[in-house]
């Protein structure tokens, strides 16, 4: 399974933040794209573990888009 975020296509300039339990960001994109979605990986492209990570999608002109999500593998 693969982040798409719907309507994101009317938005091309955004900013794809996840976060871990701790409040670390473990991934972060700028512009980000359904072609090419988010899979569970850190930005070196290393598998994250399971658990529950936090999402914000920022926007230009509008909220923010936010939260969670389980990553199982």
């Amino acid at each position: 399974d693969a982040l798409l975020v719907r309507g994101l296509e009317d938005f091309p300039e955004n900013k794809l933040i996840i976060f871990n339990r701790w409040g670390n960001i473990v991934y972060e994109e700028d512009n980000y794209q359904n072609i090419a979605p988010w899979i569970g990986t850190n930005e070196s492209g290393e598998d994250l573990p399971e658990g529950t990570y936090f999402v914000v999608v920022e926007l230009t002109g509008v909220d923010n888009l936010k939260g969670y999500l389980e990553l199982r593998r």
